[in-house]
């Protein structure tokens, strides 16, 4: 009803097909100049018609009060319009900073005109080193508080995100996924990295999915935990050498209070190696290891550690071999503890 249309302040359109864009097309020129927060996801087959493009575009240029705006698979020619919207509407750096407090452009986007972005999302890289404009946001914008890079990332790019990562004053979190790199194609990749997680002192959160680290990696990771002083949040997907850096993980960081181990193929042998270092921290409080085929043997490891950990609070062991339940879990002192897809008795 046209009488709501003054009280809408998100629209978010997902898989939109040529008449889905057309509908929010006509929605968007309703309401574009109230809505703080707008979502366009096209399917990625499809280009959409440039008439509903340009109307799109129009619309949201009204907007005074955008907050967000998230754009994804665009494609030509549709992806130009969406370009010269940013170079139109965007304005000033300033003007970028006051009213498009997020911004979020597919693989191909121009990521120049993201300098001043609080938070800058980059996907389906494709590993010709089209990730390097993304990771110059860094060294330019001493305002972004989180990068999320996912897809192949050529070593040079990673080099240039390790450095800028170690003197930035505002990155809170950073979030990289299926980098699928060579690790060995540059010999001092390990070393910046450790050197840009130890040097840092505002990063809050670290997250490594399927990044294909290996051994070397992991321990890296953990080494510098020993002397980070800002990071509180630790999250590893997708490693299966995790374990040779439980030690340095948990006994010798006094930050971490968030660890997820998922993945990890940690089985009852990992479980129980983490259970025995478990009582040397005392700052954990959330603990996750789903999805690591950890068997009775593992979790009663696991429930008995816990027996002696009071500030943990919660547990993961969800989609896990687990049939019986611990007693040792019933005078733990958790909060919440999930053990959904096990095949509890």
């Amino acid at each position: 009803p046209r009488k709501l249309v003054p009280l809408i302040r998100e629209v978010v359109c997902l898989s939109l097909t040529d008449d889905g864009a057309t509908l929010a097309a006509d929605i968007l020129e309703e309401c574009a100049s109230n809505v703080n927060n707008i979502q366009l996801y096209t399917r990625e087959c499809l280009s959409i018609n440039m008439s509903n493009v340009r109307r799109m575009v129009e619309a949201i240029s009204t907007s005074a009060s955008l907050r967000s705006l998230k754009v994804k698979n665009i494609k030509r020619p549709g992806l130009d319009e969406w370009r010269a919207f940013l170079l139109r509407c965007m304005g000033s750096v300033n003007n970028f900073e006051l009213y498009k407090r997020e911004f979020f452009l597919g693989s191909e986007s121009n990521a120049r005109r993201m300098d001043a972005s609080r938070s800058l999302e980059v996907d389906s890289i494709d590993g010709r080193g089209l990730v390097g404009s993304f990771v110059s946001c860094l060294r330019r914008n001493s305002q972004l508080m989180h990068l999320r890079v996912v897809g192949e990332m050529i070593a040079v790019d990673f080099e240039k995100l390790m450095k800028s990562l170690r003197t930035h004053p505002a990155l809170r979190s950073l979030h990289l996924s299926h980098i699928s790199m060579s690790w060995n194609a540059c010999e001092n990749l390990w070393t910046l990295f450790g050197e840009a997680i130890s040097g840092n002192s505002v990063l809050k959160e670290l997250a490594l999915i399927d990044c294909n680290l290996g051994g070397e990696g992991v321990s890296a990771i953990a080494r510098a935990l020993c002397t980070n002083s800002s990071l509180t949040a630790l999250q590893i997907v997708f490693e299966s050498d995790v374990i040779a850096a439980i030690d340095d993980l948990l006994t010798k960081n006094s930050t971490l209070t968030c660890l997820q181990l998922s993945c990890c193929n940690l089985g009852d042998d990992g479980a129980v190696r983490i259970a025995e270092k478990v009582p040397c921290n005392r700052t954990l409080e959330e603990l996750n290891l789903s999805r690591n085929a950890i068997g009775n043997r593992g979790a009663k490891a696991i429930a008995r550690s816990l027996e002696q950990h009071p500030s943990i609070q919660s547990l993961s062991l969800e989609d896990n071999r687990i049939t019986t339940l611990p007693g040792s879990f019933l005078r733990c002192s958790l909060s919440t503890i999930d053990l959904t897809d096990n095949n509890l008795m």
